[in-house]
C-alpha cells in the first residue's frame, strides 16, 4: 500500500491519504500528566529596571526589553548581545522572524517630546528602519500585537487618552484610524492572530471587539464579576484566554459563551506572565504568601481541553514577581525576572512527561 499526503503538525501526524482517499485524521494533541522540571537559572548581570517584555523568536532565542536595553539570549542561555533602547517596552516577533520593538523615545536629537516609536529589527539588533507611530506624548504602551500585514498598537496618555494604531509592518506608514482611534476610557491588552478578523482589547471586566479595518467596536461580553481584567491572549482554537484576580476564564469567540479555568483563590499573581505552546497549553505563574510574608512562586500549566496539568513550585525568590513569561518551539518554558540584586535572571523550565502509573 502507497499512501500519498502526509500532512505532518508539529510533531504530530494530522492527517493521511491514500491517493485522494482520507484514511487518517488525528483528534488532536492527548494530554499527558506531566510535571516541570528547573533545567537552569542564569544571570546576565545588572538591569536596574523590572523587564518590560520579552518574546521568542523561530530560532528559539528569547529577546527581553528591560526599560532602556534589549537583549538576545539563546535558548541555552548564551547571552548573543545587549543593546541600548531607550524607553523599551514592547516586542513582538512574528513567523518569519521579523523582530518589532515598540519603545517611548525621542524620534531625533531635535524633538522635544518623547512619542511612540516602532523599530523593526533585525537578528542582531541593528534597526532596519523606524517609525513614529503619534504626533502626541505617550504616557505607557498598553498593547503590540501583529497578523500577516499589520502591526497593532495601544497607548496612553495621563491614563485618559486612548488610542489604538495600525501599522504596516514594512514601516512605510502607519494609519491612525483616520487619524486615530480615541476612546474615552482605558484599552489594555490588544490580542489577535493571523487569521483572526477582529482585535480584542479590554476595560475593567469587559472585553471588546474590534473588527479589523473599522474604527467601531463593541462589548463582546462581561467576563467574570467586577474584577480588572489583567491580560489578554488568542489561542489558535478560537479563544480569548484572560485572567483577573478571580481567576482564568475562556471566551469563545464563535459560541460567545465564557468558561471559567482556573480560580485563582488566595493567590496573587502577575498579569503578564501567561503564554501558550505549540500545543495550546497554558502556562502562568502565581504568586502566595506565607506567614512570614515570603513569596511562593507557582506555575501552572492547563491544556487545550481546560485540564490543569500541574500547578507546582519552581521559585523560591521573593523578588520573582515582576517577571516575564515566554515559551520556545519545543514547549520548553523560560522566566524572566529581576532578583534582590537588581539582576536579570532566566529560569529554563521543561515538561517531564508521566507515564505508567
Amino acid at each position: 500500500m502507497s499512501l500519498d499526503n502526509v500532512f505532518m503538525g508539529k510533531r504530530v501526524v494530522q492527517q493521511i491519504y491514500l491517493k485522494n482517499a482520507l484514511i487518517y485524521q488525528s483528534k488532536g494533541w492527548e494530554t499527558l500528566p506531566s510535571a516541570p522540571q528547573v533545567e537552569w537559572t542564569k544571570n546576565f548581570g545588572s538591569i536596574g529596571s523590572f523587564p518590560t517584555d520579552c518574546a521568542m523568536d523561530q530560532d528559539n532565542n528569547i529577546y527581553i526589553a528591560v526599560q532602556s536595553f534589549v537583549y538576545k539570549i539563546s535558548a541555552d542561555g548564551l547571552l548573543l548581545w545587549r543593546k541600548a533602547f531607550s524607553g523599551a517596552q514592547k516586542i513582538c516577533i512574528d513567523q518569519d522572524n521579523n523582530i518589532y520593538l515598540a519603545q517611548l523615545a525621542y524620534l531625533n536629537q531635535t524633538d522635544t517630546d518623547q512619542s511612540l516609536i516602532i523599530n523593526h529589527l533585525d537578528t542582531s539588533g541593528n534597526v532596519i528602519n523606524k517609525i513614529k507611530v503619534n504626533a502626541y506624548i505617550s504616557d505607557d504602551i498598553t498593547g503590540f500585537t501583529f497578523d500577516k500585514t499589520y502591526l497593532y498598537i495601544s497607548s496612553r496618555k495621563s491614563s485618559v487618552n486612548n488610542s489604538i494604531y495600525k501599522v504596516d509592518k514594512k514601516l512605510i506608514n502607519s494609519d491612525f484610524f483616520n487619524p486615530g482611534f480615541l476612546i474615552s476610557f482605558n484599552v489594555n491588552n490588544l490580542a489577535t492572530t493571523e487569521t483572526c478578523p477582529n482585535i480584542y482589547f479590554t476595560n475593567g471586566n469587559s472585553l471588546y471587539q474590534m473588527k479589523k479595518g473599522t474604527s467601531t467596536f463593541l462589548i463582546a461580553t462581561q467576563i467574570g464579576s467586577n474584577n480588572t481584567i489583567d491580560s489578554s491572549i488568542l489561542d489558535n482554537l478560537g479563544n480569548v484566554i484572560l485572567s483577573s484576580s478571580e481567576g482564568i476564564f475562556k471566551y469563545n469567540i464563535d459560541t460567545k459563551q465564557q468558561t471559567k479555568i482556573m480560580n485563582m483563590g488566595t493567590a496573587s499573581y502577575n498579569f503578564s506572565l501567561r503564554c501558550i505552546d505549540y500545543q495550546q497549553n497554558l502556562y502562568g505563574i502565581s504568586f502566595s504568601n506565607t506567614p512570614n510574608n515570603k513569596v511562593l512562586t507557582d506555575l501552572f500549566k492547563i491544556s487545550s481541553d481546560n485540564t490543569l496539568i500541574y500547578n507546582s513550585r519552581i521559585i523560591n525568590d521573593s523578588n520573582a514577581t515582576s517577571g516575564r513569561l515566554t515559551v520556545d518551539n519545543n514547549g520548553n518554558i523560560y522566566y524572566v525576572y529581576r532578583n534582590f540584586n537588581y539582576e536579570l535572571l532566566i529560569t529554563k523550565i521543561i515538561n517531564l512527561v508521566k507515564k505508567g502509573n
